[in-house]
C-alpha cells in the first residue's frame, strides 16, 4: 500500500484550485469577447480592462461593463452575485460598471438568455433584500454570494 504524503496532498490540491481558478477565468472571458462581438451599434471606443480583480471589465463609448457567464444558472434560474471575498468587499460591493452583463449558459456552450443591468439596479434589489438565498461558493467557499430568481431581473433581458 502506498503511503500518502500531507504535503504533496495540500501542493497538488493547491494546484487543482489554481486551474480551476484559471479554467474559470478563460470561461468568463470567452464569455465577455461573445458579448462584445454582439454589441451594436460597433462602439468606436473599446478597452478591455486586464487583471483578475479590477472594478469593472471593458468600457465601450464611455461605458463601463462587468460581464458574467454562469453554467449553473441555466439550469437553476438563479442569477448568483459575489458581495463579499475572504471577508473582505468583492464583486458588486466594488465594482465601478455602469451595467452588469449576465449570461446564462447551456450544456451546449451557447448562450440561452443575456440581462444587462444597470449596477444601481442590482444593488437596489439587495437593499430590498430580493435574494432568496445568501450563500458561501467561490474558490474554498470563501466568497459570499447572493441568489435571485432571474426574473427580478427580466426587464433587463436583452
Amino acid at each position: 500500500m502506498r503511503k500518502i504524503s500531507w504535503r504533496n496532498l495540500r501542493r497538488q490540491s493547491r494546484k487543482t484550485k489554481m486551474t480551476t481558478f484559471h479554467r474559470d477565468l478563460d470561461f468568463g472571458n470567452k464569455y465577455q469577447e461573445h458579448y462584445i462581438n454582439t454589441l451594436t451599434p460597433r462602439p468606436t471606443y473599446l478597452e478591455v480592462i486586464p487583471g483578475n480583480f479590477k472594478p469593472f471589465d471593458f468600457v465601450a463609448d464611455g461605458v463601463k461593463y462587468e460581464c458574467k457567464a454562469d453554467r449553473m444558472a441555466y439550469k437553476t434560474g438563479n442569477i448568483c452575485i459575489e458581495y463579499e471575498s475572504r471577508g473582505s468587499p468583492s464583486g458588486i460591493e466594488t465594482s465601478e460598471a455602469d451595467f452588469w452583463v449576465y449570461m446564462l449558459v447551456a450544456p451546449d456552450g451557447t448562450v440561452s438568455d443575456t440581462y444587462k443591468i444597470p449596477t444601481g439596479v442590482i444593488k437596489e434589489e439587495i437593499a430590498k433584500k430580493s435574494y432568496h438565498r445568501d450563500i458561501a461558493g467561490g474558490d474554498d467557499w470563501k466568497n459570499r454570494l447572493l441568489l435571485f430568481n432571474r426574473n427580478i431581473f427580466s426587464a433587463y433581458r436583452v
